[in-house]
């Protein structure tokens, strides 16, 4: 990884260091001090009519296949509800009121920071209408033995991945046609570092569920693990069609075209990832890394200070603000 980007001005040593962690902590996607730390998920609820907000809604958060959710409350007479210290991984996200359609959409949480989920509810006696929702997680489908092999897989896949590819390879041999157990048995061996057999194990999720980002988007991360950048963009564009609101294909994107030194296909990308409702706050470090790369300093000091507003609580608050000190201190070039 070229970070050149991270040297544009003066700095001292232990400011040098600083940025290099930084960057391979925020941009890079590897596992680090916030993927670990638990997160705030902020939901906000409205008719899909006139975005009027909706009072009283049921929010339910759900561990993947676990039919107990792990967070549940109903939403203000602003539509919003706050979900405090959810722990990194794969939820199902349920919203449910009286009148409604049930809304259901798989939701992945990244650790350690805030993340803003949009929800809009259609009125049940809407004719013709279809709800906005993702599909129902297929873990929910597979028979029990299987479901539980994935359960148990997904409880130890964050600090054990190693331990996880068993269970995942044995709701794998209770249901072949488990596209979920795949993807994650693929980021299961990606984090073991047997590229071969997560390639191979990605590929099959996508053959079983084409339509599903998830292993789409793992895949396009593994290429650049592998530092196949040319694949991994070749991979991620053609999962942009699938999901407009998936911010995860655009900010993998911009990361792709960062490597490649096209920052303004970089740039691109990474706005496009920031508009999305359900964007996380590590979209403005990863600006900030392009414009500091682009000599921009004052547009990367506006990411890092928005970052700072909208995550005060980030494990890398400290850092950040020391670098947003240090670059007001910086002569106008």
């Amino acid at each position: 990884m070229n970070l050149r980007s991270l040297f544009a001005l003066p700095l001292s040593c232990c400011a040098r260091f600083f940025l290099c962690a930084l960057f391979l902590l925020c941009a890079l996607g590897f596992p680090s001090l916030a993927q670990q730390s638990p997160a705030t998920i902020n939901v906000r609820v409205t008719g899909a009519e006139r975005e009027d907000p909706l009072e009283r809604a049921e929010v339910r958060l759900h561990v993947f296949a676990h039919p107990v959710p792990s967070h549940r409350a109903y939403t203000d007479g602003s539509g919003r509800v706050t979900f405090y210290g959810v722990e990194r991984g794969h939820y199902d996200l349920e919203v449910e009121k009286d009148g409604y359609e049930l809304y259901r959409e798989r939701v992945d949480i990244p650790g350690g920071m805030s993340q803003h989920i949009s929800v809009r509810l259609r009125p049940k006696d809407a004719p013709g209408r279809r709800n906005a929702g993702g599909t129902v997680s297929a873990a929910m489908l597979a028979p029990g033995p299987a479901r539980k092999a994935y359960e148990e897989g997904m409880a130890v896949l964050r600090e054990k991945p190693a331990e996880s590819i068993a269970h995942f390879r044995r709701a794998i041999e209770l249901h072949a046609k488990f596209p979920e157990a795949w993807a994650m048995l693929g980021l299961a061996y990606t984090r073991e570092k047997h590229f071969p057999e997560a390639r191979a194990a990605l590929q099959q999720a996508i053959e079983l569920n084409p339509r599903d980002t998830t292993p789409q988007v793992l895949l396009g991360k593994l290429y650049m693990e592998e530092k196949d950048f040319a694949k991994a963009e070749k991979q991620l564009k053609e999962s942009l069609h699938l999901d407009s609101q998936a911010w995860d294909i655009p900010y993998e994107l911009s990361r792709c075209y960062f490597n490649l030194g096209k920052l303004a296909l970089a740039l691109e990308f990474a706005r496009k990832a920031q508009a999305l409702p359900q964007a996380p706050t590590t979209t403005h470090l990863l600006l900030a890394d392009i414009f500091l790369r682009r000599g921009e300093s004052s547009n990367a000091l506006h990411e890092l200070e928005e970052f700072a507003k909208k995550d005060p609580q980030s494990p890398f608050i400290e850092r950040v603000r020391a670098r947003i000190a240090q670059l007001k201190k910086a002569p106008v070039p």
